[in-house]
């Protein structure tokens, strides 16, 4: 007798409540569009059993995940963007750099609200992380789910006792689990924030995936093959949205899936959000990016800071939505004391960096501060000299 799996999933959606909220360009989708695709597919009566599961930065890197994180009239509230998981029907998630980004008291408090797993089978020390779950639906399909987070452009420095394991490792670690626990899954998949050719590898170190839904990349690349798992991903901001269904027999398995593009919701900002989508914090680009550096060195005390410039943002009245194009990570601040190499290949970047200095020259082993993320992405060599617990955006309050 065959029995039917219907998997839907979502990557990278990043606190998007409503259509057009980072831009008036209608570049991204929305939570409400998930839950209207999601109920639909509810309502058709079908014999497959459906799980909703998400791949990562659900709740981090966008205007409403840092109101929700960080505005003080919300953190006595249960989390936002966990609490529309949780009215969505989410059955299990993963977190992604961001979400990771936006500190312990914030993931604590994500995690808390969620009704589901929140699963990093290659983060070790943060005990409301799982590695991996086993879900039985109500045909009796067991379902094993493991969580996996990029281990390229991850930092727990704000987590204290935490560690980063490779997805490999961390991977390994829990089909062992799960092939010495008393249950048999008919099915393993695996819900990995990174792209589909780092699934590929993967696949080829640890094999035993069935399925692996994946992200990080904001690049939806669709359906591929690596060995016998099949890999999907629907790309960021609930543009689409990854259906799977899979056919479970006696002897086998078939997999079937498709990208499938979301329905247009013209839904309304929260009144928490709209509080603060309207206000106008700067009437020009380049004093906002020197608002930035002038908010690093004094936070930091350093000699030079360097962020990324940012030509998105056009000399006209600016909202605070605006500013999360031009800032739009949750990040945190760091300082280097970089080497004479590491220093010359910081200034031949190929990136487009501002930099700032409080000396007439930027020498070696000068206190260097910078956002963490453009620290990975300029894949400097030179250690964290150290590291400001606060997201950047907290100083624009100073």
């Amino acid at each position: 007798m065959n029995r039917q799996l219907r998997i839907l999933a979502t990557t990278d959606l990043h606190g998007l409540f409503y259509r057009g909220q980072q831009t008036p360009r209608p570049l991204f989708g929305s939570i409400a569009g998930v839950r209207e695709y999601f109920s639909a597919t509810q309502s058709i009566k079908t014999n497959s059993d459906i799980l909703l599961l998400d791949a990562g930065d659900f709740m981090g890197g966008g205007l409403p995940a840092y109101l929700a994180n960080n505005c003080p009239d919300l953190l006595s509230e249960p989390h936002l963007p966990a609490r529309l998981a949780g009215e969505i029907g989410y059955s299990a998630m993963t977190p992604g750099n961001h979400d990771i980004d936006a500190g312990p008291e914030a993931l604590a408090r994500y995690a808390s609200t969620l009704p589901c797993p929140l699963l990093a089978a290659n983060i070790i020390g943060i005990p409301f992380l799982k590695p991996y779950t086993i879900l039985t639906t109500p045909s009796g399909l067991t379902v094993a789910i493991v969580g996996l987070v990029t281990d390229t452009d991850t930092s727990l420095a704000a987590f204290s006792g935490a560690r980063l394991i490779s997805m490999e490792e961390g991977a390994q670690s829990a089909i062992q689990a799960i092939k010495h626990s008393p249950v048999r899954p008919d099915c393993i998949i695996a819900l990995v924030h990174d792209g589909p050719d780092r699934c590929a590898h993967l696949v080829e170190a640890v094999g035993d995936f069935d399925l692996i839904l994946c992200g990080h990349v904001h690049k939806a690349s669709g359906i591929s093959r690596a060995g016998r798992s099949l890999i999907v991903n629907p790309g960021p901001y609930a543009l689409q949205i990854a259906d799977i269904d899979i056919t479970i027999s006696s002897d086998r398995k078939n997999i079937t899936a498709a990208v499938n593009p979301l329905p247009e919701i013209s839904d309304s900002m929260p009144p928490c959000i709209a509080a603060y989508g309207d206000t106008v914090i700067c009437h020009d680009a380049l004093p906002l990016t020197n608002l930035l550096h002038r908010a690093i060195l004094t936070a930091t005390n350093a000699d030079i800071s360097i962020v990324e410039a940012s030509d998105t943002i056009l000399p006209e009245e600016i909202t605070l939505a605006d500013s999360f194009r031009f800032l739009p990570y949750d990040d945190h601040i760091i300082t280097i004391r970089p080497d004479t190499k590491t220093l010359k290949s910081i200034l031949n970047s190929t990136s487009s960096l501002s930099i700032s200095a409080t000396t007439p020259h930027i020498e070696p082993n000068r206190i260097i501060a910078m956002t963490h993320h453009l620290y990975t992405s300029l894949q400097i060599a030179t250690p964290i000299h150290s590291y400001i617990d606060k997201p950047l955006r907290y100083f624009f309050h100073l």
